[in-house]
């Protein structure tokens, strides 16, 4: 599987990861910075983004159709009856959604590129992966090929091989 680094710079740095069926996460990850730094950080951008970019709802209607007509038949004393259940219409549920939810994500993203942070797009680690490599640091080390993401106190944490 290929994973990438979407953010600082147009170009994308392949990370290939010899893993199948993981989920990848979307990880901001600045080499050097504290690990705390990321969520106040995040934090800081996401208000600027919704301050700037405010929320539009919009009402849609998912598309209605009419299924086709179904014949049942069944046998009953040697013989077979059929009958015809007529077309029904499916869809046509109203729903809501933020028309700007893309765009404000964007802006955050963008805040923190300029804040010297990088949008890593990283599967998520097994517990193989895991064992025996998470170790505390002060610093976030810099991501390596191969790494990999884990969810700890509700932070995502890099994990290089």
């Amino acid at each position: 599987m290929t994973y990438r680094r979407i953010g600082k710079g147009l170009g994308a740095l392949a990370l290939v990861a010899g893993l199948g069926g993981c989920v990848p996460v979307d990880v901001y990850h600045k080499t050097g910075a504290a690990p705390g730094a990321e969520a106040r950080d995040l934090a800081d951008c996401e208000v600027v983004a919704a301050r700037e970019v405010s929320v539009d709802m919009q009402l849609r209607q998912s598309p209605i159709y009419r299924g086709p007509p179904l014949r049942r038949c069944f046998g009953l004393g040697g013989q077979i009856h059929c009958h015809l259940i007529p077309g029904h219409l499916q869809g046509g549920q109203v729903y809501s959604y933020d028309a700007n939810a893309r765009l404000r994500q964007k802006k955050v993203t963008q805040c923190m590129l300029g804040k010297g942070y990088e949008l890593f797009q990283l599967p998520q680690c097994t517990s193989d992966q895991v064992a025996g490599r998470m170790v505390a640091y002060d610093r976030m080390p810099p991501v390596r090929e191969g790494a990999c993401v884990t969810r700890a106190g509700g932070r995502w944490y890099v994990v290089n091989p």
